[in-house]
């Protein structure tokens, strides 16, 4: 497993197919689509400079499995994008994801 964190806001855009692609292969609500948290981030909370993107992905042998909508907040907190402007805030996968594993992985990688 390959554990990404996508930082900025051009690299978040160019997730749009893959996360498209796998949206499609789930019963996911329109809250964990690619537009819903792209959209969400830009008008809600990249007008805080102090909040940092941290979408993260996981990929198995180069093919995307899992996408967790997150950034950190102003008070250093790791939350999904939605957790208080919409009814709902998921990840995406297609495979089950050790979260333990991951939070290991973000807590090294990430500056909380």
């Amino acid at each position: 497993m390959k554990i990404e964190i996508i930082k900025n806001n051009d690299r978040f855009l160019a997730l749009k197919q893959d996360w498209d692609q796998l949206f499609e292969l789930g019963n996911y609500s329109s809250f964990q689509s690619f537009s819903f948290n792209y959209h969400s981030w830009h008008i809600e909370l990249s007008k805080d400079i102090r909040n940092q993107l941290a979408i993260t992905v996981v990929k198995k042998k180069d093919e995307v499995v899992a996408f967790f909508p997150f950034y950190v907040d102003v008070k250093k907190h790791l939350r999904f994008i939605n957790d208080i402007h919409a009814d709902s805030c998921d990840c995406i996968s297609s495979e089950k994801i050790d979260i333990q594993q991951l939070f290991s992985y973000l807590k090294a990688e990430m500056v909380f």
